[in-house]
């Protein structure tokens, strides 16, 4: 058993122990370091070890965990393995971790920006989702999987747009041509976004890949377009125009549920065709806004 009770180079060593494959420790700098030749695990049922020693508040606890270390020789990050440290500002991921897990550093609320090793072959679902202090994604350059284009993740291929980060300083983006599919929660919270163009290559949009996009008034979606996922623009209170392209076929739950300001809706089609549409539940912003045919 690891020695909690002494200190090591000057730093005071708080709590610690084994997780599965792995030992972890936290020092009096608030610097949570995970070691040795396996996996964090996934979580589940319950909490890591870790967890009761963040939640310190703001009135300088010493156990608030601010930054991670993950160690060479870990292999994986696990499901959920940091998801709600709220105080973490830092964390790095070395050369040899292959997967970060579903969730695995969501609503990780401090998180400034964060280097993906080239070993890494899987992100998770919703990985960085509700990292509202993100202002960049930096991929090694030999990484196979993923790439960065100007902080902002996507598959290598350039085909899937995975996570923009939630504080990156853009007011206006146009998500480049080639792209397929905006993934889940890709642009959660991103809360400086006032207008977003998407391009004709796009044919889906995924659940809640712009939810709460608060500051969000206009969006233009080209041609192509077959699918607005569920809660898409959920809670993009300031949305005031959008432009629908004739292709659409599938509008989902709550895609505009509280879309309270928007106003004009330019479609591609006609209103014959605009009928045709799926249009499924509590979409009543949409349906009540000023509909503009063969736009």
């Amino acid at each position: 058993m690891l020695n909690y009770d002494k200190k090591q180079n000057k730093k005071t060593i708080i709590a610690g122990g084994e997780y599965g494959e792995i030992f972890w420790e936290i020092d009096s700098e608030r610097t949570l370091s995970i070691w040795g030749d396996g996996d964090i695990l996934d979580v589940w049922i319950g909490l890591p070890p870790w967890y009761p020693y963040e939640r310190g508040g703001d009135a300088g606890d010493p156990y608030e965990i601010k930054r991670i270390i993950v160690k060479k020789g870990v292999k994986s990050i696990g499901e959920s393995a940091f998801n709600g440290l709220i105080h973490v500002e830092e964390a790095e991921i070395p050369e040899g971790v292959k997967k970060i897990g579903d969730l695995a550093f969501h609503e990780c609320i401090r998180l400034k920006k964060i280097d993906i090793p080239s070993s890494v072959c899987y992100i998770g679902w919703k990985c960085f989702c509700e990292c509202r202090s993100l202002t960049k994604i930096t991929v090694h350059p030999e990484n196979h999987d993923y790439k960065d284009v100007d902080g902002i993740l996507f598959d290598k291929n350039d085909t899937v747009l995975v996570t923009y980060p939630s504080c990156k300083e853009e007011w206006v983006y146009i998500i480049p041509f080639g792209i397929k599919v905006i993934e889940e929660s890709a642009f959660f919270c991103a809360w400086d976004l006032t207008a977003v163009r998407i391009p004709e290559s796009v044919r889906t949009i995924c659940n809640s890949a712009f939810e709460e996009c608060r500051s969000l008034k206009v969006v233009e979606i080209c041609e192509g377009v077959e699918k607005i996922g569920d809660s898409v623009f959920f809670c993009c209170y300031g949305l005031e125009e959008i432009k629908l392209p004739k292709s659409l076929k599938e509008i989902g739950d709550e895609a505009f549920c509280l879309c309270d300001s928007l106003k004009h809706v330019y479609y591609g089609g006609t209103k014959e065709e605009w009928e045709q549409i799926s249009i499924e539940r509590t979409n009543e912003p949409l349906l009540n806004a000023k509909i503009h045919f063969e736009y």
